[in-house]
């Protein structure tokens, strides 16, 4: 990847995270989408991160990566918006364990606790600090965490956290951390727990971040979804930009191949969906188009349009770009997404034909298969 689209990645990453501060000074959402609001349902963002971790083994590597950079890089950047001096947390490690829990529980609480509170993605809390010269241990805890919640796993899944949490901690401690899930509520546990300490945590943080092949129900996750039902009590919903940041930190590494890999995925999922959704309104061929419609709007993703002949598809509200610059690589999953749903009811092999936009509608064409 050159340099130029990598910062042009992390430019857009830096955007979302101001705007989370923005939200937490003003105390009040900025709306990003006129009629479907700044918030989508919480399998949107799941979803685009278990299809990946299920298709490769190396994406939560890739995932807890990024976030870690973006987090540690902008956690700077927020520090010095509110006047912390750059040493505020100089010689932690030799503080007294009470006096590091006070002070990093206030902080942690008071600014990222609350942008994450706000952004709905879960109640962070410190639980415990253990200071040594020879090394140091943070415990947190997330409780209604966004990132699995109403997901059941063979395996402790929330990556971004894990890589946000270390960024943040790490920025504000000047050094350099790791962090590794400890509990996951995906695993039937109470609240996602995190240890966050010195790098080269050994076997703890290898075994995490290599997990083999992650076993997920997501047709029951999305049938929990299509009642209403996540078990979460900050609401059903997600913040828009918490799905945005899934999605840059996704691609950061290279986006054409992050892209390209998504559309693939993208299809055999769309295949998958429409086939369900079937069975789930009890609706056939055309009838099905005004289901699918009703689909994705309930999630608060977009608001679809199928015209001439299925082979063009018009969009408006989408929210992997609204807000942003219009960027073609964040699409490579819907595009994919829409192919399959497409070519499952009209019953023909439809394949993406390209899309272009036309004043705020995104406009996607699709063709048969020759």
């Amino acid at each position: 990847m050159s340099y130029e689209r990598e910062a042009g990645m992390e430019e857009l990453i830096d955007d979302v995270w101001a705007a989370f501060l923005d939200k937490l000074k003003k105390k009040e959402a900025t709306p990003l989408r006129l009629a479907l609001g700044e918030e989508l349902n919480l399998f949107v963002p799941q979803t685009r991160l278990l299809l990946p971790m299920y298709a490769n083994p190396r994406f939560p590597l890739t995932i807890y990566t990024s976030s870690y950079l973006g987090a540690r890089r902008n956690a700077y950047t927020i520090m010095r918006k509110l006047d912390m001096p750059p040493d505020f947390f100089w010689k932690f490690e030799f503080w007294t364990n009470e006096r590091a829990f006070e002070v990093l529980s206030k902080v942690t609480n008071r600014i990222f606790g609350e942008i994450m509170r706000t952004n709905k993605e879960g109640l962070l809390s410190v639980e415990n600090v253990a200071t040594d010269p020879k090394g140091i241990k943070i415990a947190l805890a997330l409780d209604e965490c966004v990132e699995c919640s109403g997901i059941e796993a063979n395996h402790n899944i929330c990556y971004y956290h894990a890589g946000t949490f270390a960024g943040i901690i790490s920025a504000m401690l000047g050094k350099e951390l790791d962090s590794y899930e400890t509990r996951c509520c995906a695993t039937g546990v109470g609240k996602c727990e995190f240890m966050v300490g010195e790098k080269g945590r050994g076997e703890e943080l290898e075994e995490y971040l290599n997990p083999g092949k992650i076993e997920f129900s997501l047709q029951k996750r999305l049938e929990n979804a299509l009642l209403g039902e996540s078990g979460r009590s900050l609401g059903d919903e997600a913040g828009l930009r918490y799905y945005q940041l899934i999605l840059l930190n996704s691609l950061i590494t290279n986006p054409k191949l992050f892209s390209a890999s998504s559309y693939e995925i993208g299809v055999k999922y769309g295949e998958n969906l429409a086939l369900f959704l079937g069975s789930y309104y009890n609706k056939k061929e055309e009838e099905l188009f005004d289901a699918i419609t009703h689909y994705y709007v309930f999630l608060k993703q977009l608001k679809i349009e199928i015209k001439e002949g299925a082979a063009e598809i018009r969009a408006e509200e989408v929210a992997e770009i609204s807000g942003l610059d219009r960027n073609e690589e964040l699409l490579g999953f819907l595009f994919g997404e829409l192919e399959g749903v497409l070519s499952v009811i009209t019953k023909e092999k439809m394949v993406y034909a390209g899309n272009t936009f036309e004043g705020d509608e995104l406009v996607i064409k699709f063709k048969k298969r020759e």
